[in-house]
C-alpha cells in the first residue's frame, strides 16, 4: 500500500504522529486468504506546506513516498 498524506499549516515534525499511525494500522491487518495469512506493508510519504507553495506539493509528497520505498519500504518518510 502506498500513502501520500499533505497536511496544510503543519510543520514537519506534526507528520510523526499520522505517519506513524498509518504505519501501525496497515501493520495490525488482519488479512486471510484461501488459508494464508498476509502480512501488509506500507509506505507513506509526508509533505508539509502553507497554501502558497501548495502547487508543488504533490510533487513534493510523492518524492518523499518513492524515497522512503527506496529504503527498503515499509516506513514513512518527510519530504524535504
Amino acid at each position: 500500500m502506498e500513502f501520500a498524506l499533505i497536511l496544510v499549516g503543519a510543520e514537519p515534525h506534526d507528520l510523526e504522529p499520522p505517519g506513524e499511525r498509518i504505519l501501525h494500522a496497515v501493520r495490525t491487518l488482519e488479512i486471510d486468504y484461501l488459508d494464508n495469512h498476509i502480512t501488509a506493508t506500507c509506505t507513506v510519504g509526508t509533505a508539509a506546506c502553507t497554501l502558497q507553495d501548495s502547487p508543488g506539493i504533490l510533487a513534493r509528497a510523492g518524492q518523499a513516498l518513492y524515497q522512503a520505498k527506496n529504503a527498503d519500504r515499509d516506513r514513512w518518510m518527510v519530504a524535504g
